[in-house]
């Protein structure tokens, strides 16, 4: 599969570990495009339009042997009545996915868009649709998700074309794209998450009633979660520019029972609506902790 302007967030290293995995919903969605890879009318058709790769999960009667005795290759018969998974990224751009502190490999930004890209040239290779939205100045940019290698290329262009935006709730960003998105589908949030917690709470309720399924990936810089700060320092929030001065030693104790409350009352909201929650640090590596992820998520339960 030929993609251009992979160099940014594409890394064959992370595609490598992302070999032989796929990404699935884990119901069947009532829509145009559902997550199971089968429309609500499984062997009403006798013709099949392509070969895809097999995974595990997928039923064996639908495995065509005789291509398999030509490659050694197990393949599936995509039947013309299958449908397809429609996957969308809501990224955030908001400016506090900027930081990136001193013993980190790249950005919050940065590495939410190596996620996203990896994801979605996963979710291409399945032979499925790939979208994405994030916020651009006073709207939301949204490119609908389309099962083409072109469609993969304008996600990746947009991830390395987009900075990141000041003043940006990516609650309102997320019930903005819920509100008009008509299509149920798989959603792939990749977000800080330091957003209004009332708002937040609500637009990934949303996202939940209007009948998607939803994977929230936390990407957090390890100085956010461990603020190894212990002198008099300058901070400069990133959403508005400002600076001010502290104790840090006195702040921490503080900080960190904040920091870990709020991360607590997000993965119990997470549960309750049953949304798969995934902090991420931005100094691990990407490949072995999204393969991970991928390979749990794919057990049976």
């Amino acid at each position: 599969m030929k993609v251009a302007s992979t160099a940014n967030y594409l890394d064959p290293r992370v595609l490598a570990d992302l070999q032989g995995l796929s990404l699935r919903t884990r119901h069947i969605v009532d829509s145009l495009m559902s997550g199971t890879h089968r429309s609500t009318h499984v062997g009403t058709s006798t013709e099949y339009s392509q070969h895809r790769p097999y995974v595990p999960g997928d039923d064996l009667r639908h495995v065509d042997w005789k291509a398999y005795g030509r490659s050694d290759r197990m393949y599936v018969k995509q039947f013309l009545d299958e449908t397809n998974l429609a996957c969308t990224f809501l990224l955030d751009t908001s400016g506090s996915m900027d930081y990136r502190g001193p013993d980190s490999p790249m950005s919050k930004r940065d590495y939410a868009s190596c996620l996203a890209a990896s994801l979605a040239w996963l979710v291409r290779g399945q032979g499925d649709a790939v979208g994405i939205a994030l916020q651009d100045q006073e709207k939301c940019i949204t490119v609908p998700p389309a099962a083409t290698d072109q469609r993969l290329s304008e996600i990746i262009e947009l991830l390395d074309q987009k900075r990141s935006q000041h003043d940006v709730d990516f609650g309102h960003v997320i019930h903005s794209w819920a509100m008009n998105c008509f299509l149920r589908q798989l959603v792939v949030v990749v977000a800080d998450l330091f957003a209004e917690e009332e708002t937040l709470h609500k637009a990934l309720k949303d996202l939940r009633e209007f009948g998607h399924e939803v994977i929230v990936f936390r990407i957090c810089d390890r100085d956010e979660v461990e603020f190894p700060f212990d002198r008099f320092t300058e901070f400069r929030p990133l959403e508005t520019g400002d600076s001010v001065s502290l104790d840090a030693e006195v702040f921490r104790d503080g900080y960190l029972k904040q920091f870990r409350a709020f991360e607590s009352r997000l993965r119990l909201a997470c549960q309750r609506l049953e949304i798969d929650f995934v902090p991420l640090l931005t100094d691990q590596s990407l490949g072995p902790a999204l393969g991970h992820f991928l390979a749990t998520r794919g057990r049976p339960e």
